[in-house]
């Protein structure tokens, strides 16, 4: 699915897409960090040695966050009320980062699939013979977004299999 996200990416942004890796992301998120005057572990992360774990674990919430498609508005009203001990807020992470990835010109998975949910319906995918989707298990806002507009089209094909707790059968539906 990531490379069909970053096909129809490519669509709408035919230059070169620089994709930022996790250890690369963690450094532009030190960088946000040590801007701020409310960070994450007061002074205890001030080396980047001491910040890559955490790093890590703040760039794969950030991703999950941007994956949810929330308007900003919307988005910056409930990261704005999670502030954790008082100390730093998760709403100023978000947004100096994701600022500092644009700037810098790289793109990252959650951003692909935030803006392909945005412009999806502009997306000619005439040219695909078929799009066969299969194995979806739990989709964020931004993929049922681009499966409820695939689903539209066509020349989409959905297979779904039901949950074993389901009652129903258990071999794959095909829906054209």
């Amino acid at each position: 699915m990531d490379e069909f996200i970053l096909s129809l990416y490519h669509r709408l942004h035919p230059e070169a897409v620089r994709e930022l890796e996790p250890i690369d992301a963690v450094a532009l998120l030190h960088v946000v960090h040590g801007e701020l005057q409310e960070r994450l572990g007061g002074d205890y992360f001030t080396s980047l040695d001491a910040f890559i774990p955490i790093g890590l674990k703040l760039f794969g919430e950030l991703e999950e966050l941007r994956l949810a498609n929330l308007p900003e508005r919307k988005l910056n009203e409930v990261l704005s009320a999670l502030t954790y001990n008082r100390l730093f807020s998760l709403a100023e992470y978000y947004t100096r980062f994701y600022t500092l990835t644009a700037e810098k010109g790289f793109t990252t998975r959650a951003v692909r699939y935030a803006e392909i949910a945005e412009h999806i319906s502009e997306l000619d995918l005439g040219d695909y013979t078929k799009i066969v989707v299969v194995g979806l298990f739990k989709m964020t806002h931004a993929e049922q977004i681009i499966f409820n507009n695939l689903e539209k089209r066509p020349n989409t094909v959905f297979v779904f299999q039901t949950d074993k707790n389901e009652e129903g059968t258990h071999e794959p539906e095909i829906h054209f």
